[in-house]
């Protein structure tokens, strides 16, 4: 109750006429005052989709949407880029080589983006060694508390090193690598449950799609590289 209070109270105060902020000083939005709105009520939806099932969130939700200032489009979401200095790598990148190692696909995750194919596997893992720069890259994933030669999974008999580290895009050593705050995505998902639940008018898919759609477009991933026409092909058919 107390954290949207406080963002009830945020959505009030901030106006979006003008930079109420030092764009040097805002690492999120350069100073824009109409995305930290976005993001103020972007953040009321997720808070009311939590407690949804207790108490009765339908008008403020509807409210939310009514008035439009929530995460619209990709770009909106809340996404710290880091700076590329010892202060201001992404985690993982400051890791040392024996700890980075540590850091795996799991088998859970990769059985979930195999089943869809998926094709934003191709930005949370990198290709096996072996298949790096194939045109069929090969995964491998980690089960949870193996001891490292497990007759069940296929990259403990290879070796430890075959297992599929996180993607570039992810652990930032690439342009789009970013922190992740809230996403686009999320709100478009949020709405879809909101929607599905009766607490808000709109289309239940509408919403689905556009989160899905969304995940993509952020991570860039290849439709083609997993041998889909297009983002329809790959949603009627996965």
């Amino acid at each position: 109750e107390g954290l949207l209070a406080e963002l009830r109270r945020a959505n009030g105060l901030i106006t979006t006429s003008g930079n109420a902020m030092d764009a040097e000083a805002d690492i999120l939005y350069n100073g824009d005052m109409s995305k930290w709105k976005k993001f103020c009520n972007s953040l009321r939806l997720r808070l009311l989709m939590r407690v949804s099932s207790k108490i009765d969130v339908s008008q403020e939700m509807q409210e939310i949407v009514n008035e439009g200032a929530f995460f619209t489009n990709v770009d909106d979401g809340a996404h710290i880029r880091y700076t590329g200095d010892n202060a201001g790598n992404h985690p993982l990148f400051n890791l040392g080589p024996t700890d980075f190692e540590d850091k795996r696909l799991s088998q859970t995750a990769l059985n979930y983006f195999l089943t869809y194919k998926d094709p934003r596997l191709g930005q949370y893992a990198r290709p096996t060694a072996e298949t790096l720069n194939s045109s069929e890259p090969e995964y491998l994933g980690w089960i949870g508390g193996a001891d490292g030669c497990d007759p069940d999974n296929e990259a403990s008999l290879l070796g430890y090193p075959y297992y599929d580290f996180p993607g570039y895009p992810i652990v930032g050593q690439d342009a789009r690598s970013q922190g992740i705050l809230m996403t686009h995505a999320e709100v478009e998902l949020i709405l879809a449950e909101a929607a599905q639940k009766g607490l808000i008018s709109g289309s239940v898919e509408d919403h689905y799609k556009a989160g899905i759609q969304s995940s993509l477009d952020f991570y860039n991933a290849d439709l083609a590289a997993f041998e889909w026409n297009s983002f329809d092909d790959f949603y009627d058919n996965s």
